[in-house]
């Protein structure tokens, strides 16, 4: 191997631009590309590195949580093999760039940035990460399925390897998994290079970490650009006319995906794209534990979007294990989300007179007629005693006494509650959906019942309720 310098320099961040797009030449017959980034802070800082080959596509990002003092990043990319944050594939020759992306930089940076290349012939027999995995079903049967939807390894921001995070949910008994990382997609490759004869059944996705929020995209098989905010300059260097939140979307849509707005209401990261085309919306984080105390406004602003009739679902579990299936029941909405062991269904009954019963599940539309006796059913199981919150088109019309599942033989507690007719005058969307919280808190009058971010045990999606005529 035959090691050559194609980049030396020292960079002044100053945060302006956020973007600084550098240009390097790439010589024939190179087989591997080392980049790397030097800075050091005295407050925290972050600053994403992320590169891009002569075909303008990203082959490789990382991005730490935030540094202070001496940081360090590595891009490193083979026919081969691949480092972190970083995907194999041919080393064209040709303009290649690299991207900084001064995210969080409260000071001026002296940036040491190298670029190195090796000529010469790779011995590795099988490139890594062609184990292209076949679809997989990993279970036929109809029932609930448990997983979770908003996780990270070391290959982004998380502390674990994607193997740790893996083996994690298996230990856990979780059906399936999203391991979201920031920006890039590199655990794809150590996914498709995994064992996938038992669960978790690990879904492709990514998370966009935008300037004015952030999105998972789910069900992928091609890294989507997470560059949402980019200036001129990284948009020629990508090849692209224009990119947005909404065209990320619609990538993600073109490939078969899902795209969910993460944690809405938390801080810096909260969702600020006021521009954004909200039926391009999936998906909505309604709880999200390490925002605390604020993530109980979540369900209130997801009741906006849903009298808005934007059919958001509320992530949680779906009821089939293959990847696609997942991906079907979360457009469908037939989900809820859990916090412990308390499990969830939810139907309304319709009992029209003179017509057989019918069930409507969660993410359908229920067709109420006015003379109808029509209940909402709630089933609850592994619950604590609480109480049950129904909202209807964003209003609180019940509060049901949850004895909690110790309190029944067959461990399953029934609950129904009478639902009026919806009100759609003017097109106006009506639904309604249920919160289970535990009584962690005794209520001060004992006509109240006390629900926040701590009590909560799990949350439904909604029925959709439409009226239909008596002959219809």
């Amino acid at each position: 191997m035959v090691q050559s310098v194609l980049l030396d320099t020292v960079l002044d961040l100053t945060g302006e631009p956020r973007f600084i797009t550098v240009p390097f030449d790439v010589p024939e017959h190179t087989s591997r590309l080392r980049v790397t980034g030097r800075f050091a802070t005295t407050q925290p800082a972050q600053i994403p590195l992320a590169l891009a080959d002569s075909r303008k596509q990203l082959r490789g990002m990382q991005v730490n949580e935030f540094s202070r003092d001496s940081a360090e990043h590595i891009l490193e990319t083979s026919a081969f093999q691949a480092g972190k944050g970083c995907l194999s594939g041919p080393v064209h020759p040709g303009r290649w760039h690299v991207i900084i992306y001064c995210r969080y930089l409260p000071e001026t940076v002296a940036y040491h940035l190298q670029v190195t290349a090796e000529s010469g012939t790779d011995t590795k027999r099988m490139p890594f990460g062609t184990a292209q995995r076949p679809p997989e079903v990993l279970d036929h049967r109809k029932r609930w399925y448990c997983g979770e939807l908003h996780m990270h390894s070391s290959e982004s921001t998380g502390k674990a390897s994607a193997e740790e995070v893996i083996q994690a949910a298996q230990d856990h008994k979780l059906d399936f998994i999203a391991l979201t990382d920031h920006f890039s997609v590199s655990h794809w490759d150590i996914i498709d290079n995994l064992d996938h004869q038992k669960p978790p059944l690990v879904i492709k996705s990514m998370e966009l970490s935008g300037e004015r929020g952030h999105a998972n995209l789910h069900g992928l098989h091609s890294w989507i650009n997470p560059f949402v905010d980019c200036d001129g300059e990284l948009l020629d260097a990508l090849g692209l006319a224009e990119w947005s939140m909404n065209h990320a979307a619609q990538a993600a849509h073109e490939q078969g995906g899902l795209f969910c707005i993460n944690h809405p209401i938390s801080g810096r990261v909260a969702w600020r794209y006021e521009d954004f085309d909200f039926s391009l919306a999936d998906l909505f984080e309604v709880v999200c534990l390490p925002d605390g105390p604020p993530s109980f406004l979540y369900p209130v602003l997801w009741d906006r979007f849903l009298l808005d009739g934007y059919r958001m679902t509320g992530i949680g579990s779906s009821d089939s294990l293959d990847e696609r299936s997942i991906i079907d029941s979360l457009k469908r909405g037939r989900v809820y989300t859990s916090l412990g062991n308390t499990r969830m269904d939810k139907h309304v009954e319709l009992a029209s007179p003179g017509e057989a019963p019918q069930s409507v599940p969660m993410g359908c539309t229920a067709r109420i007629r006015d003379d109808a006796a029509d209940d909402l059913v709630v089933q609850l199981w592994n619950h604590p005693k609480g109480n049950l919150f129904i909202i209807k088109d964003g209003l609180l019309v019940g509060v049901l006494s949850v004895q909690g599942s110790q309190a029944h033989g067959d461990d399953r507690e029934v609950l129904r509650f009478p639902l009026s007719p919806p009100n759609t005058k003017g097109g106006k969307a009506s639904y309604v959906r249920s919160e289970f919280h535990e009584e962690t808190v005794k209520p001060y009058y004992v006509i109240m019942a006390h629900r926040d971010h701590a009590s909560i045990r799990a949350i439904s999606n909604p029925v959709w309720l439409t009226r239909r005529d008596h002959g219809n």
